[in-house]
């Protein structure tokens, strides 16, 4: 959820905690689309560590896709 409305193009910066660690990641991302409550977007900037937190989250949860 969001406290503001979401406009495609703009950055935002986002945190959260992922299931079972204890870091909070954070990163910039961009709106890249909105359809109905749906919306696509990219990560702009994050630090390597967090970059790190990300593939260990992939490995362990990710949907096995790749």
């Amino acid at each position: 959820m969001s406290p503001v409305e979401i406009v495609p193009g703009s950055v935002y910066s986002i945190e959260f905690v992922f299931p079972t660690m204890q870091d909070v990641f954070r990163a910039e991302i961009v709106a890249l689309y909105k359809v109905g409550f749906r919306y696509g977007f990219r990560f702009a900037k994050m630090d390597e560590k967090y970059m790190v937190l990300l593939r260990k989250f992939e490995r362990r949860w990710g949907d096995g896709s790749r």
